[in-house]
């Protein structure tokens, strides 16, 4: 037997027809019930939000008491800082006061020693001092050899364990030495 295309559609319909007989049909639920379930979900929804609240508002009221208590440090800092610089500033002017009156003391004593004449310039010459004292070359042999055999200042100062501006101060000492020698 052959079956037409019309006779599988009516089979398909019977079919839908009897499986919908056959499953239960859900109720409808009232319409009252969904308003609940909104009106609770607000209700979650309000209460998260205020918890949530309430932690960030803790959060940002201990951020601004520790910004408060470093700001208050920090004024403390800075007001024994500046009665430090006060002290300071107070001790370093009674010193340039007594500096000054040192100063305009033995300014007095020079003229009262020559009151209107010019002291002759006098050479300076060795003293017995001056030959207890050893001169500069003898105090630095190494570097002044190794300058002689002409060593950079840099190579001088590594070698010695000096700075470069000591190797240089050393030398010059030594130019102005051997000047008033002469």
């Amino acid at each position: 037997m052959e079956m037409e295309i019309w006779h599988y559609v009516v089979l398909v319909g019977a079919f839908i027809v009897v499986m919908g007989m056959l499953i239960p049909r859900r109720k409808a639920e009232p319409a009252g019930n969904s308003a609940q379930l909104v009106e609770q979900a607000l209700d979650q929804f309000m209460a998260s939000s205020e918890t949530d609240h309430q932690e960030l508002v803790a959060v940002v009221t201990k951020a601004q008491k520790e910004w408060q208590e470093a700001a208050a440090a920090r004024d403390h800092r800075i007001a024994e800082l500046e009665a430090r610089s006060s002290s300071l500033e107070q001790q370093l002017a009674g010193q340039h006061a007594r500096w000054e009156d040192r100063l305009l003391a033995l300014q007095s004593q020079w003229r009262q020693a020559a009151p209107a004449q010019e002291l002759p310039i006098v050479p300076v010459q060795e003293t017995s001092d001056d030959a207890a004292e050893p001169r500069i070359r003898e105090r630095y042999p190494e570097l002044f050899r190794m300058h002689e055999q002409g060593k950079s200042i840099e190579a001088i100062a590594r070698k010695e364990g000096l700075n470069k501006g000591e190797v240089q101060l050393i030398l010059q000492l030594s130019r102005q030495e051997e000047r008033h020698r002469v």
